[in-house]
């Protein structure tokens, strides 16, 4: 029987069936789009990672402008941190007197709960069972 394929080799491939299929990409250029991605995913990474102090918050500026500002007002101030539902927060009173509000903030200074004054807020009345880990940051 004549040899219908080219070499007639065990090992060899018919001149027909093509070597690479178009539209394919090859396992070399895979391993490179890969390791593109995974640099790419690296620099991300990075780009988004801020310093963090040890309470885990990472930009405590705002908080630093309000006891600055306490710091010029002759009432008794208090600023302390807690753990409260999974977060680092911070429980700030500028004005510990009988008409003073407390004002719980989170680590970007966004309003989580509010304690006092004239209207008598309790917007988190568990705050004192549930928050932990006391920590006085700053008072007078």
């Amino acid at each position: 029987m004549p040899c219908v394929f080219s070499g007639c080799g065990f090992n060899k491939f018919p001149s027909f069936y093509p070597t690479e299929i178009p539209g394919r990409v090859s396992i070399d250029e895979m391993a490179k789009q890969m390791k593109q991605i995974i640099v790419l995913m690296f620099v991300v990474g990075i780009s988004g990672y801020q310093c963090e102090d040890e309470s885990g918050c990472a930009n405590l500026d705002w908080l630093n402008t309000i006891i600055e500002d306490a710091k010029q007002n002759p009432e008794k101030s208090e600023v302390i941190q807690y753990q409260y539902k999974l977060q680092t927060v911070y429980y700030v009173n500028t004005c510990i007197c009988a008409d003073g509000i407390a004002i719980v903030y989170n680590c970007s200074g966004e309003e989580v709960c509010k304690f006092g004054g004239f209207a008598g807020f309790n917007t988190c009345p568990d705050f004192k069972e549930k928050a932990t880990n006391r920590k006085v940051i700053w008072s007078n």
